[in-house]
């Protein structure tokens, strides 16, 4: 069963991180950079999108680009 998910390439990163998708199937994985990155503070690693506050004006762009 395929997967897909969006992870931060460096989560312990002061300033910002590359946002990387990884997509598994059949054993294999590609890990891709999406050409994003975002502030390590407003990354939810839960919902695997960025953070939707008013500190951080670019959370609509990203979230509908992943």
């Amino acid at each position: 069963m395929a997967s897909v998910k969006f992870n931060l390439n460096n989560k312990k990163a002061s300033k910002a991180s590359a946002i990387m998708l990884v997509f598994n199937y059949d054993n294999k994985r590609l890990k891709l950079s999406t050409g994003y990155s975002v502030p390590t503070n407003y990354w939810n690693k839960k919902s695997q999108r960025v953070r939707e506050v008013m500190e951080y004006f670019g959370h609509t762009e990203i979230n509908e680009g992943l």
